[in-house]
C-alpha cells in the first residue's frame, strides 16, 4: 500500500510528517498506519502511549491522556468509521499498474463505447451497444452482455454478469395466461431492454443484473450492492440502496432509496420497498412495505 499524505491536508487540515504504509485495528495497531476506533478504552490508551507514527480516527469528545498524542496524530470526528473509509478509500493506493497488452485478454465489442480512462482487467467480455463512463472500473472476468450503460467511477466486480436476459415463461398449453403455467412447450421471454447503471456504483463479485424486457432495469446513484446478489430484470433500485451478500431481487421490483437489504433476503417480483427500510437477514419479502420500515421473517413482517 501507498498512502497519499496529502489528503489529509485537504480533507482535514493535518500535515502528516512520517510515512503511512498501511492500515490496522484499533485492538492490534501498528506503527505507521491508518486506523479508527468508536470508543476509547484502557487498551487503546496503552497502545498509543507506546507506539508512534499512528493516524487515528476518534469520537468528538473522547478524550485521551496527553502522551496518548505523541508521535501520533489523533483525528477527533463525529463518525470515525466513516472518515477512516473515506480516507482510506482516497488516501491509499494498493492496485498496481496492469501489464503491458493486458487488454488485448478481453473482448470489445467493435459497437461498444469506452472511455479511454476506463480500467478493463483481463477476461472480461463487452458485447454490443455498451457504453461504459469515465472512472470506471471493470474487475476481471466481468461480463457486460449487450445494451447496458455504466455510469461515471462505478466499480463492477470480479466475475459479474450485467444484462444478460432474465428468467420468464410463457407455456404453449392453450389457456388463458396464469402466474406459474402449467402443460405445453415453455418459452422464454426475450429480453431488450438492458440495464443502466448510474454513477458512482459499486457492485460485488459474482452478482448478476439481469436485462429489461422492453425497458431497462435501472441501478440507481451510489448503489451498494455485496458478493452473489441476483437483481432480476425490470428491476429499480433507487439511489443509495445496500444490498448485501446472497440477496435474491425478483422482476419489476421497486427498492426506493436508501434502503438497506440484508443477507439472504429474497423479495417477490412487483414488490415495493419504501424508502430508508431496513430488511433483516433471511426476510422473505412477498408484499409492498411503506417507508422506513424495518422488516424481517419469513414471510416477512413490519417490527417496527
Amino acid at each position: 500500500m501507498k498512502l497519499d499524505s496529502t489528503i489529509f491536508e485537504i480533507l482535514y487540515g493535518v500535515e502528516i510528517e512520517f510515512d503511512v504504509k498501511g492500515v490496522s485495528q484499533a485492538s492490534n495497531l501498528k506503527e505507521a498506519t491508518l486506523a479508527f476506533s468508536l470508543t476509547i478504552t484502557s487498551s487503546l490508551e496503552e497502545q498509543l502511549q507506546q507506539i508512534s507514527n499512528v493516524v487515528i480516527f476518534l469520537p468528538v469528545g473522547e478524550e485521551l491522556p496527553e502522551d496518548c498524542y505523541q508521535g501520533n496524530i489523533v483525528i477527533h470526528v463525529i463518525n470515525p468509521r466513516y472518515e477512516y473509509i473515506k480516507t482510506a478509500s482516497r488516501a491509499i493506493k494498493k492496485d498496481l499498474p496492469l501489464d503491458d497488452g493486458a487488454e488485448l485478454l478481453s473482448y470489445v465489442h467493435q459497437s461498444a463505447n469506452i472511455d479511454k480512462s476506463v480500467v478493463i482487467e483481463p477476461f472480461c467480455f463487452i458485447g454490443p451497444n455498451c457504453t461504459i463512463k469515465a472512472g470506471c472500473h471493470l474487475h476481471t472476468g466481468v461480463k457486460i452482455i449487450e445494451n447496458v450503460v455504466v455510469g461515471r467511477d462505478t466499480k463492477i466486480g470480479p466475475n459479474s454478469v450485467i444484462g444478460m436476459k432474465g428468467f420468464g415463461i410463457e407455456r404453449d398449453n392453450g389457456v388463458k395466461r396464469e402466474v406459474i403455467p402449467f402443460g405445453g412447450r415453455p418459452l422464454k421471454m426475450p429480453h431488450f431492454g438492458g440495464v443502466r447503471i448510474d454513477d458512482g456504483c459499486d457492485i460485488g463479485a459474482l452478482n448478476t443484473i439481469c436485462a429489461g424486457a422492453i425497458e431497462p432495469t435501472i441501478i440507481g446513484k451510489d448503489v451498494m450492492t455485496d458478493d452473489h446478489v441476483h437483481i432480476a430484470h425490470n428491476c429499480k433500485i433507487e439511489a443509495g440502496v445496500a444490498i448485501a451478500a446472497c440477496a435474491e431481487i425478483s422482476g419489476s421490483v421497486l427498492i426506493e432509496e436508501e434502503c438497506w437489504v440484508g443477507p439472504n433476503v429474497s423479495i417477490m417480483q412487483k414488490v415495493t420497498i419504501g424508502r430508508a427500510s431496513t430488511i433483516g437477514i433471511g426476510s422473505v419479502v412477498r408484499k409492498s412495505m411503506p417507508p422506513q420500515s424495518v422488516v424481517a421473517g419469513n414471510p416477512a413482517r413490519i417490527i417496527k
